[in-house]
């Protein structure tokens, strides 16, 4: 008789030990799946500022307006100084050299915006416009 119940209980206890494996790997692929929705959110709200923040600066070029060459922004997208800057939108000219840039009084810009942390890229876009001045003159006439 001892044996029966001795038997019994280590068996239920196999089983216990069966199913607490299992939901705390269940858990793990949980955890993970929602770790990973976390990072792709980030990431989105990231691209979507930085779109916004760039066709932004695409528009002043395209208006005739001076731009800067580099603007930074926090964390949370608003502009601030370098020292506490999360993310970086530069503006280069590109050279004739590069395409049909400089014909015809029309100018293309590279309009870049990038994490500081890692140096990740978050959005680019290539601006054609035609412009009195360049960048570098338009420091000048402020």
């Amino acid at each position: 008789m001892k044996r029966t119940s001795n038997s019994r209980s280590s068996l239920f206890l196999i089983e216990l030990i069966i199913a607490i494996l299992f939901f705390s790997l269940v858990s793990a692929v949980c955890l993970r799946a929602f770790a990973r929705s976390h990072i792709l959110t980030e990431n989105a709200r990231d691209l979507n500022a930085a779109l916004m923040h760039v066709e932004s600066t695409a528009e002043l070029l395209r208006a005739g307006e001076s731009v800067e060459a580099q603007a930074f922004y926090s964390s949370s997208w608003d502009t601030c100084e370098e020292k506490k800057a999360a993310y970086m939108i530069t503006v280069k000219e590109k050279d004739a050299s590069d395409e049909d840039s400089g014909t015809d009084g029309l100018t293309t810009y590279q309009i870049t915006a990038r994490q500081l942390n890692n140096g990740r890229k978050i959005y680019s876009l290539n601006v054609t416009c035609h412009t009195p001045y360049s960048i570098k003159e338009a420091a000048g006439h402020e």
